[in-house]
């Protein structure tokens, strides 16, 4: 049970390590022996839980994925209501905001929507494994997921919370017919 205990703490240092060296510098400026001094490791502890930098970068961002996708109260919104879904998912961006600043930035940025999308279009095809032209649907997800995060970075005088109900409104109710 203490190597269980000394296990987490060893990756969790690394994990914080990282996030200070993530928010200071791009991710292909990172090494590494910097996480290891950082974290008080040794090279071989930091292999035993990732393979290299941009390993544990994927990792840390899919773990942003997953809280944002089960933080969304119904998935299924991005077909029966697609104005409540594209408010969830902003709503989500927000509340993680500072996380997603640091793990997708620089080259990373492009990142967070392509992974919404998997993630969503993996939801729904667990709840309506009938549909029958999922091409339609991942149109609907590139135009829900993809206009609102980039139109949500936009910077306007507009405080969050107005920014977050006026692309909702702006998503409309179209829908998706399967």
């Amino acid at each position: 049970m203490a190597g269980r205990k000394e296990t987490s703490k060893s990756r969790r240092r690394i994990l914080n390590a990282f996030i200070e060296l993530r928010s200071q510098k791009d991710l292909e400026k990172i090494t590494v022996v910097e996480i290891c001094e950082r974290a008080d490791i040794n090279k071989s502890t930091f292999y035993v839980y990732f393979h290299d930098v941009y390993d544990l970068s994927r990792q840390m961002q899919q773990e942003i994925i997953d809280r944002i996708a089960a933080s969304l109260p119904d998935p299924d919104n991005v077909i029966k209501n697609t104005t409540q879904f594209t408010r969830d998912i902003l709503m989500a961006y927000e509340a993680n905001k500072q996380q997603i600043q640091t793990m997708f930035s620089g080259s990373q940025s492009s990142r967070l929507p392509m992974m919404v999308e998997a993630k969503i279009l993996d939801l729904i095809h667990q709840l309506h494994p009938q549909i029958r032209d999922p091409q339609r649907l991942r149109l609907v997800l590139n135009y829900k997921i993809y206009g609102a995060y980039y139109a949500f970075l936009e910077d306007t005088d507009m405080n969050e919370m107005e920014k977050i109900e006026y692309i909702s409104n702006l998503a409309g109710e179209s829908s998706f017919n399967a």
